[in-house]
């Protein structure tokens, strides 16, 4: 069915609108989308681009909920609303696996901009290479190496994918985070982490710095304050919410398909050989002196030696040699040639027999037989692939941080039985084929070994997981890890939330322990069949969370932003087709006539002739082929941008009159655009723009909005148009002639509208301002306690100078002290005075830009009549 001018910009109109409507924003990303739609995922970006005066954000949600699909709908979005300058930074080893998840889920436009497999030779490239006009994906090393570049362009908003790597960009102890902080300068940055706190609170504070500066006064201060004051987790978890959003996997069992964890620690004990090297080590520990680590503290050189020696005598011979070299300490020389001379590890041997029940385990389950062991030890992990693969396995290592090596990775779902990696490969990889980790080496970061576990236990996992942790009792560094890992983990889930185990169910040996862990994972059958039940058992309760977006989703999510969430996955998917079907409409009365151009409605697909007649101002088509069926035609693509905005630029006649049927009473509808924005702009920028309808009967009853909606969905048997053709084109030259239409359009409504729909975004900023200035009168009060502790420090010191001359330098350093405490008490009264008073400004005019203007333009006005 053909449709008229004006219901074709009724329905650009309308699809463009979806880009200020704040009640269904993301609707266009999910609707250009090929992804699974889950309440928590709409929270998390809507949580993100909730208000315009935010610096960014921290997706926290623990492993595998789907942050890299919760970013790209925001940058789908934010393209989608013309914000188009985005910059993605991944690492390196995880830049093959993005490209496959936008090519294969998402349709915005990309290029990779990077040295191995960018879209462009970089060798050839003039100019700024990261200037492309599409989305920028590229690595942290190139975007590093080429910050210059990077800083040349404002970008809306960048992505840090990992960027925990990123918590010590305040300490200036991470060129490259630093480096990266200052290249993408004043952008929303979106850091995308389940592990933002890696060893203490004071990571948390580096995240939340590297957004906003100011968000949380000096690090000192915050350290006295938090660190290792469990009481005070609330109050912290509630400054961090306002930055960081963290979904667990406990609360969305109800609906996430994701299996068990079973984790097993197991013991191994040294023989022989191995049993004497670590004696010698013991007895070389507690010597006074040691001449090949002169620098070292005992604790640190303790730890590093036994963590070695626990990962393979490999690993320990070849640091020994090192040590040697430096000093030929008979100690360091025995153990060296015990070293070398023992070719069998207890602890390998012990793995060996953990993988044979392990495989016979996971066959017995249906699972994949596959297994994914860490090491910390390069010479460890050559060790283990010759040994595994003497022992038939087919074994595959990964511990480079190319680009290319992603090639491994594939392999090893493929065709590989096991992968032997670093953690090189403990960050953002998807083994959800595998069910069975071995933790060869503890880690010394707790997160560290989370992230090795979530690379396998995740969504799409079909089966229960088994991770082995091998820990020998007898080794310092062993039992120390173990202590800390305990501690950091009531830490972090004081802090974050944890859901589940990383060690536990401790045994003598790992086939015991890998045994009684078998007995508790159940078939992968039984484990889809369990889910289902599950499903059904809370359906009730799963409708009323999907439907209302509830709190109980949520940790570090405050009520006033949950209430905000009221589109709900199948709304989107409802919406998603009626979105699809208008813009198909659209096309279609687009290109009706243009030579060059076939639409198939079969597909859904253009197709673009050899020489096909030019229908964009100024821009060019790039495809011979666009369809929706495979995502290259879709709201997000560049077809349907060229498509909506040459509407609007060419225009159509204003006035006009259609014939349709069941229409009782001729009348007379208006279409508007309705733009409400505060009075010096606000951080808004242009505005909010609305479209809605005004109507009259030929007997004087106004029409609703609703009413005239319903009317322009009626079909039309003839359109006659008239008048002067108007469009983004003619600018300001044209004026339309005014009607008593136009005197309809209630202004006040949606002022109002407007004004409650960002009062959250005010609200919320206000409080900020007012924590800052606490933040800024804090650091104040500590500038005067440092004053006063120096003072105390010179005054002490007095009474143990040892002549004349030192006592009358520290006479004089003290008057100096005094004078400058002194002044600073002095002036702190004014100098809080104006805290006060520029924070009580800025609250003002957050106030102020509430009193909004708004002004209409109407796009078209039809005259309606009924057809028998």
């Amino acid at each position: 069915m053909k449709i008229s001018p004006f219901h074709a910009m009724y329905i650009a109109a309308e699809l463009s609108a979806l880009s200020h409507n704040g009640e269904e924003r993301l609707i266009p990303a999910y609707a250009s989308a090929d992804i699974e739609v889950y309440p928590y995922q709409i929270a998390a970006a809507m949580f993100a681009l909730r208000s315009p005066y935010l610096k960014g954000a921290v997706l926290a949600d623990e492993g595998s909920l789907g942050k890299t699909y919760e970013s790209l709908l925001v940058i789908s979005e934010l393209y989608f609303e013309g914000r188009d300058r985005i910059l993605l930074i991944v690492p390196t080893p995880l830049l093959r696996q993005w490209i496959e998840i936008m090519d294969g889920h998402f349709s915005v436009p990309f290029t990779v901009v990077d040295r191995d497999i960018g879209d462009k030779n970089m060798s050839k490239v003039t100019g700024n290479p990261f200037d492309t006009g599409d989305v920028v994906l590229t690595t942290c090393e190139y975007a590093a190496e080429n910050a210059e570049f990077v800083g040349q362009i404002v970008w809306n908003i960048v992505v840090f994918e990992e960027a925990h790597r990123l918590s010590k960009a305040y300490t200036g102890e991470n060129k490259t985070a630093t480096t990266l902080k200052d290249a993408v300068g004043s952008a929303f940055k979106l850091l995308l982490t389940a592990t933002p706190m890696q060893n203490s609170i004071m990571d948390l504070y580096g995240l939340i710095t590297f957004i906003d500066e100011n968000a949380l006064g000096d690090a000192d201060t915050f350290y006295k304050r938090y660190f290792r004051k469990p009481e005070l987790y609330g109050e912290l978890t509630s400054v961090a919410s306002r930055y960081c959003f963290r979904t667990l996997r406990s609360q969305v069992d109800n609906y996430v398909k994701i299996p068990r964890r079973i984790p097993v620690t197991a013991d191994y004990k040294l023989t022989g050989k191995e049993t004497e090297l670590a004696a010698l080590l013991d007895a070389y520990l507690i010597k006074p002196e040691k001449q090949a680590f002169p620098k070292m503290d005992t604790y640190e050189l303790t730890m590093m030696l036994t963590r070695t020696l626990s990962s393979s005598t490999f690993a320990f011979e070849k640091l020994l040699r090192s040590a040697v070299e430096r000093a030929r300490e008979p100690e360091l020389v025995n153990m060296l040639e015990l070293a070398a001379n023992i070719t069998v590890n207890v602890k390998g041997q012990e793995l060996l027999k953990a993988l044979k029940i392990g495989f016979a385990g996971l066959k017995k389950l249906g699972a994949n037989c596959k297994a994914l062991i860490f090491t910390e030890n390069r010479a460890t992990q050559k060790y283990l692939s010759e040994l595994l693969t003497d022992a038939g396995y087919n074994t595959l290592t990964y511990s480079g941080d190319k680009s290319r090596d992603y090639d491994i990775i594939k392999r090893f779902e493929t065709e590989a039985e096991i992968l032997i990696a670093t953690d090189v490969a403990a960050e953002g990889f998807n083994f959800a084929f595998c069910s069975f980790v071995v933790n060869y080496d503890m880690p010394y970061n707790i997160l560290t070994l989370e992230q090795r576990i979530m690379r396998c236990h995740r969504q799409g996992q079909q089966n229960d997981m088994i991770v082995l942790n091998f820990l020998n009792k007898g080794n310092f560094a062993d039992v120390r890890m173990l202590e800390l890992i305990n501690k950091r983990v009531l830490q972090f889930d004081g802090v974050m939330g944890m859901s589940d185990d990383i060690i536990g169910n401790f045994s003598d040996n790992a086939v015991d322990g890998l045994v009684a862990a078998f007995g508790m994972t159940r078939h992968k059958n039984d484990i889809e069949s369990e889910y289902r039940a599950s499903l059904a058992e809370h359906e009730d309760t799963n409708t009323t969370s999907v439907r209302e977006a509830e709190n109980a989703l949520f940790t570090t999510f405050t009520r006033d932003i949950a209430d905000k969430v009221t589109v709900t996955p199948q709304y989107i998917k409802d919406k998603a087709i009626e979105i699809n079907e208008k813009l198909w409409t659209l096309t279609k009365w687009f290109f009706d006539g243009k030579i060059g151009y076939d639409c198939v409605d079969e597909t859904r697909t253009v197709i673009v002739g050899v020489q096909p007649q030019k229908v964009f101002t100024g821009v060019s088509l790039r495809r011979r082929e666009y369809s929706m069926s495979d995502k290259t035609h879709t709201l997000m693509g560049t077809l349907a941008k060229n498509i909506i905005a040459e509407t609007f630029w060419r225009g159509i006649p204003d006035e006009g009159t259609i014939s349709v049927k069941n229409l009782e009473e001729s009348l007379k509808i208006g279409y508007y655009r309705v733009v409400v924005q505060s009075k010096d702009g606000g951080p808004w920028g242009g505005g909010t723009k609305y479209y809605g309808f005004v109507g009259k009967t030929a007997s004087g009853r106004f029409l609703s909005d609703e009413e005239c909606r319903a009317i322009m969905g009626l079909p039309v048997v003839n359109c006659v148009t008239k008048g002067d053709t108007y469009g983004e084109r003619d600018g300001i030259s044209k004026q339309k002639r005014h009607d008593d239409l136009d005197d309809l359009v209630d202004l006040p409504a949606l002022i109002r509208r407007a004004a409650m729909n960002t009062d959250a975004a005010r609200r919320e900023e206000a409080n900020a301002v007012q924590d800052r200035a606490y933040r800024q009168k804090q650091a104040l009060d500590r500038e005067i306690e440092l004053l006063k502790n120096e003072l105390n420090q010179i005054e002490n010191g007095l009474s143990r100078t040892a002549s004349v001359a030192e006592r009358v330098d520290a006479e004089k350093r003290k008057a100096s002290a005094s004078r400058d405490l002194k002044r600073r008490e002095q002036s702190l009264f004014m100098d809080g005075l104006r805290i006060d008073v520029d924070a009580e400004e800025a609250v003002k005019r957050l106030t102020d830009e509430a009193n909004l203007t708004a002004e209409a333009k109407r796009l078209f006005m039809i005259t309606a009549k009924g057809e028998r």
